[in-house]
């Protein structure tokens, strides 16, 4: 489901689940209070979407995991000290395809400046 196609009100529930942590009942209370003209269906709606965003979330923290442990991979056998750039550089001229992509990343990352 999409943000494009929910109301106002049904996306304001999913924003209202999302930032409040709380029990279902809590919930339901806090949002029919705040949104008294909003439906059953709104609130369910709301909560759909809810779901979808906190997975979205969780699927884009895995992704910046799996990065991180992959970029972190540069360090390994690289004296101390040394900055992730410059053990790229230093792994990129022994063609470590994981060096090879961080500095082209880099480079595309600082507007072709490098």
């Amino acid at each position: 489901m999409t943000s494009a196609r929910l109301t106002e009100t049904q996306m304001a529930i999913a924003e209202l689940a999302v930032e409040n942590r709380i029990s279902m009942e809590a919930l339901e209370k806090l949002a029919f209070e705040r949104y008294p003209n909003a439906t059953n269906e709104d609130f369910i709606i709301g909560l759909d979407a809810a779901a979808d965003m906190l997975d979205d979330g969780v699927e884009r923290a895995e992704r910046e995991l799996e990065a991180l442990a992959l970029v972190s991979t540069l360090f390994e056998g690289m004296p101390s000290g040394m900055t992730l750039e410059e053990c790229a550089v230093a792994k990129a001229a022994k063609n470590d395809p994981v060096a090879i992509s961080f500095l082209a990343y880099m480079k595309v990352s600082n507007g072709g400046e490098q």
